[in-house]
């Protein structure tokens, strides 16, 4: 196993990057948080960690982008992408997540709504996404989530 860094990759396991529509997927007029969820409109290639649109899609929000200043820290360490930056937006793949709550393995990873951090387990305010817990986290630590394996516990 890779050592944990929050954000990036937690195997060697496939991963797929979300396809944008027309215009490539970049952070939304007030910023994106990366290493959480976000939401992405096809037609104007905006992504916010917030769902402003039922017709947004749902992926991963990579912490990796071009360019020396594109990403600044702030609001107890999260990490920012300026607006207008191109972002690396996944739908599949296994990532190191911080869950502030905690997570247990097997359970299905919910995105906030509110900022679009993960979720372990059901939550009001959130919405079910395509991945799993892969490994366990005390709260405000680091798990894996996956869409390739689903741990059963």
């Amino acid at each position: 196993m890779m050592r944990p860094i929050e954000g990036f990759f937690a195997s060697r396991n496939p991963y797929a990057v979300q396809v944008s529509g027309p215009i490539a997927f970049r952070a939304g007029l007030d910023g994106l948080a990366v290493s959480r969820f976000g939401w992405g409109d096809l037609d104007t290639g905006f992504v916010d960690n917030v769902r402003s649109n039922p017709a947004q899609v749902l992926a991963y929000v990579f912490p990796f982008v071009t360019g020396n200043s594109a990403i600044r820290v702030c609001c107890g360490g999260a990490r920012f992408v300026r607006p207008g930056v191109g972002v690396t937006f996944l739908r599949s793949g296994d990532y190191w997540v911080r869950f502030q709550g905690g997570a247990q393995a097997g359970q299905p990873v919910y995105a906030s709504l509110v900022d679009g951090s993960p979720i372990s387990g059901q939550a009001t305010n959130a919405e079910l996404t395509r991945w799993f817990v892969a490994t366990n986290a005390p709260p405000g630590g680091l798990a894996i989530i996956s869409t390739t394996t689903k741990v059963t516990t």
